[in-house]
Parts: structure tokens; sequence; C-alpha cells
């Protein structure tokens, strides 16, 4: 009787410690789920996180109907937000982008700040987010997903046609965003277009050479160079609130009067001229960055009207990153030199001993920046109705530059150290090539 006694108040013991360890592991259970969905629940966690996921599929099955809805409505805002600091963080890097070409004035910088923006497909990143994430959750989590469709759509965002996944969802939301897999690519191309509602019409200088728009950088001791076969073309407002510099003008309506004469710089040298100008940013107003070894950035505005010259420069030194057209020489001479002088029927500046292989280079213009560009930047369809759109202006800057022979009656121009000298057609032979 003893032994059933003890038997049956061990029964009892044992039954009430067991209920009493089961309600205090299920109590454990509570908290940790509730911590977890807190956590999950943070105004400054975004579920987007990597193990986000994994947590919701963890904890949903204990939650109630209010915590389900609250659950799946910030999953929802959370892929949106995302979104809105992706935005945030491509503006950032479209704004380098102008560096990494070799922009590098502040005023320059401020201009673009002002009036243009990135082209960026605000809406392709957002519904390129949600597809990406919903993809995730119904191929690994179909039950949650089930749950969350009382509270929230899971239908595709992005019409089939626009869903170009990438390995990495980076490169997806760049895409989406640029136009490129990768930001950072070499054969990038970036746009930016004019925000305003309104045209802009600024008056200031407009500059014009017959050399190349170029400024040279090095990225990894390689040493890459902007606008290198386009002439020089800037403008700056009067009161230096509007700067364009190292980036090449493109005038859609480019106006000039009967007393601007063509052939400025026919005098055979390179330089400069400024004009009193206006300049007219309207909707259609862009510009194009294209990053490879030939990179080029190019402003389309509406119109350049030049009013008069202002003044004008002459380059004292050789230009060396000149696009030119050179033929080679042989030197001829009857007392075995030739004489280099600083301007035709000039002074002599210096000697060339003649022997047989004496010879020097005869710069006779630039090369013809319309085909280079057309060549190595307008060679695909994209990019053919934003070529074609200038044709216009190439005709009538030509007029304005001097593309022809570098030579002054029979005085030929040639580079001597570092800078100019003059020799006379009768001391010169051309080498066949």
């Amino acid at each position: 009787m003893v032994k059933k006694y003890l038997l049956i108040v061990f029964i009892i013991f044992f039954s009430n410690t067991y209920m009493q360890a089961r309600a205090e592991n299920d109590n454990q259970s509570i908290i940790n789920y509730m911590d977890v969905y807190n956590n999950l629940m943070d105004k400054d966690y975004n579920l987007t996180d990597f193990g986000s996921f994994g947590n919701m599929n963890n904890i949903y099955k204990s939650l109630n109907e209010k915590q389900m809805r609250a659950l799946s409505l910030k999953y929802k805002n959370d892929i949106e937000r995302y979104a809105a600091n992706r935005i945030k963080s491509l503006y950032k890097l479209y704004m380098d982008s102008f560096r990494s070409y070799g922009v590098n004035s502040i005023y320059t910088f401020n201009t673009i700040d002002k009036y243009f923006i990135p082209d960026i497909k605000m809406n392709y990143i957002t519904v390129s987010a949600i597809d990406y994430y919903d993809n995730i959750l119904i191929k690994n989590y179909p039950e949650l997903v089930s749950a969350m469709r009382r509270y929230v759509s899971f239908a595709p965002a992005a019409p089939e046609n626009d869903k170009k996944y990438d390995i990495m969802f980076s490169s997806l939301m760049e895409f989406h965003a640029s136009k490129t897999s990768d930001i950072n690519d070499l054969d990038n191309e970036l746009f930016y277009k004019y925000k305003g509602k309104q045209p802009v019409k600024v008056k200031g200088i407009f500059t014009l050479s017959n050399v190349n728009n170029t400024s040279s950088y090095k990225i990894c001791d390689r040493e890459y160079y902007i606008n290198r076969y386009l002439p020089k073309t800037e403008f700056t407002s009067y009161d230096k609130s509007f700067e364009l510099k190292n980036l090449s003008i493109r005038p859609k309506k480019f106006t000039y009067g009967n007393n601007i004469y063509p052939n400025i710089l026919s005098q055979g040298k390179f330089g400069e001229v400024y004009f009193d100008a206006e300049i007219t940013l309207g909707i259609d107003s862009m510009i194009y960055l294209h990053n490879d070894d030939k990179r080029v950035a190019l402003i389309s505005v509406d119109e350049i009207k030049i009013n008069k010259i202002i003044n004008s420069f002459e380059y004292r030194d050789f230009i060396t990153e000149l696009d030119v057209i050179s033929d080679r020489y042989r030197l001829i001479s009857d007392n075995g030199s030739v004489n280099i002088r600083n301007a035709p029927d000039g002074k002599v500046i210096g000697q060339i001993e003649v022997g047989h292989y004496s010879s020097v280079d005869h710069y006779n213009g630039l090369k013809n920046f319309e085909s280079n560009e057309e060549k190595y930047f307008f060679n695909n369809t994209e990019n053919e109705d934003y070529y074609n759109k200038f044709r216009n202006y190439y005709s009538k800057i030509k007029k304005l530059l001097n593309i022809r022979e570098f030579k002054i009656g029979q005085w030929y121009i040639i580079p001597y150290n570092n800078g100019y000298g003059y020799i006379h057609s009768s001391h010169i032979k051309i080498i066949e090539q």
C-alpha cells in the first residue's frame, strides 16, 4: 500500500514538473519569436537585409493576424525604401562619373547640378526590386507567401519585357537605371537630361579652338583622354555662375552673323577665339558620356548664337595631343643646312643639318573630327539619331575653324623645339608614303 501511495505521489510530482518545464519552454518560445518579430519590425531594419526571409519563415505561424498583416506590409514598404536609397546612391555615382571623365571644375559641376539630372528610370528600379525579392520569397518560402497573400500582392510589378535580370541584383538595378549592366564598366553610356520646364538663355563667352577639347588623367597607371578627337568648345557666363568646360558643346542651332568671318584661324596656327554669345538650354538638352578608351563627354543645347569676336589667343607651344594629318618631308639644301624661322621671311631661330635621313613633319590640318566622332562614338544605330541632330553644326563650325593645310604662302609650319618654325617650300620635298 505504501509503495502504491509513493508511486502516485511520484507520478503527480513528475507530471507537475513536466507541465512546469513545458510551460517554461512555451514561454521561452513566445519570448524568442517576439524578439525576432520586434527586430524585424524595427523601423531602422530593412527586410531586404540578408537573413530576413528565414527569420520571417521561422516565426510567421506564431503571429496573430494583426502581427502578420504588419509584417507583410513592412516587407513591401521596405523594398520601396531600399529602392529609394538605391536611387540616391545612383545619383551620387552619376555625378562621380564626371570626375572619372576628367571634368574637374567646380563651376561646371554646379551648372550640371543646377540644370541637369541623371536620366534614371526610377520606376524600373522599384519594380525590379519588388519582382526580385518576391521571386526569392516565392521560390524558397511558398507557405510563407501563401500566408502573406492575405495582406499584400505578389503579382509581377514589371512588364515581362522589362525583366532583364542579372546574376547580381546590384547589376540588375543599375541596368534599369543607366542602360548598362555596371555603372563602373569601361563601356558604359550615361545620360543626363535637362530638368527645367522652360528654356534658359545665358549670355557669356563662347570659346572655340582648332585644338581638341581634351584633358588627361590616369587610372592604374593607364592614361585616358576625354574628347580627344573633338575641337575645344567652352562657355562661361559673364557673371561666372554658368560654366561648361571639358564638355564638347553640341548646339542643334548654331548661328552667327555676316560680321563673323570664316576661317578665323586660317593663319595655320593653333589657337582659340573668344566670342560674345548666348546659349539656350531647352527641354531636349542633354549630356551624353561614353566611357571607353576614347572617352567623350558631349552636351547638346538648343542653340548657340554668336554675336561678335571678343579676342583670340595663339598657342606658342606645340599641342602634342592633336589628332592631326601629317606629311613627312625630306630636307633639301645646297649648303648642308636648312634655316628655321620664327615667321615667313622672319628671324632665323635655328638650323637643321641636312643628311641622308634628314626629314621634318608638316601638319597639313586637323583630322576630320566629324568622321572620327562618327567612327568612335556614333557607330551604332542607338546613337544615330543623336549624331544626325548636329550635322548642320558640323558644316558651320568647319567654316570657323582651320581644318586645312598649316601653311602660309610658300612657308610650311613645322614643330620645332616644342613650338613652331617655318621652312620655305624650296627646302623640302615630300616623302611618298
